[in-house]
């Protein structure tokens, strides 16, 4: 649930009570709970949201700004850095994962990071095709963190489709 938490305050810019929501669905929502018997299954979900997290930390790229000032390659190496140690982490998370010892939770955690990975540039591309058609018709205001929060709700999709062939229904 602190990973989930995390994930939602930094990467989704939600306020604290939206992040302890988000964490407490995650937590006490009903795929966790159906695994609760499955320790490794567990073991293995439990670091999804932080895998999130350290992605978008590793694409983080609010450093490139216009200019080249000294003091602006040292932020600009810095933050290289910094992006460096969260590609490094979640490639950490990804081996723990692994090493949990459940392939299928493993699988579908991956997949849902790579459709995280794939969804917000697919998206924006979209938005940016249809700039004078659907979304100025319907007067849609559409902010920088919607593709995030579409691909967070399909991300869930997928997390559910997973289930639902894991476990038959």
């Amino acid at each position: 649930a602190f990973f989930t938490y995390l994930f939602v305050r930094r990467s989704l810019g939600l306020d604290p009570l939206g992040g302890f929501l988000a964490a407490s669905c995650f937590a006490l929502g009903g795929y966790l709970g159906a695994q609760a018997e499955h320790v490794n299954q567990l073991n293995v979900t439990v670091w999804f949201p932080l895998l999130l997290l350290l992605m978008d930390a590793a694409w983080d790229t609010s450093y490139l700004r216009p200019g080249g000032s000294a003091a602006l390659e040292r932020e600009a190496a810095t933050a290289w850095a910094a992006r460096l140690r969260a590609a490094l982490a979640a490639g950490l998370v990804i081996a723990l994962q692994i090493l949990a010892g459940h392939t299928q939770a493993v699988f579908i955690t991956l997949s849902g990071a790579a459709f995280y990975a794939v969804a917000p540039p697919l998206l924006k591309l979209l938005m940016r095709a249809d700039a004078g058609g659907l979304a100025r018709s319907s007067r849609l205001w559409i902010s920088d963190n919607s593709p995030r929060c579409v691909s967070w709700a399909g991300l869930r999709l997928a997390w559910l489709a997973g289930s639902a062939t894991v476990g038959g229904l």
